[in-house]
């Protein structure tokens, strides 16, 4: 949904880098924002103690 909303801003004319089109400039800039947040995501959830935590809230809320 980012790329597509990305796409279309772009489209609309909102400042892009030189010879770029819309379709790979929303690409290219989703990669690079939503790549490291995704990767520190990964890692802080694969954290014993924050897995632990997250199971406890799982569980309580089916409860």
């Amino acid at each position: 949904m980012a790329t597509i909303a990305g796409l279309i801003w772009y489209s609309l004319g909102s400042v892009i880098w030189e010879g770029w089109s819309p379709l790979p400039y929303s690409l290219a800039y989703n990669i690079i924002y939503i790549g490291p947040e995704m990767l520190m995501t990964v890692i802080i959830i694969s954290i014993p103690a924050v897995k632990n935590a997250l199971k406890r809230i799982k569980k309580e809320a089916n409860s």
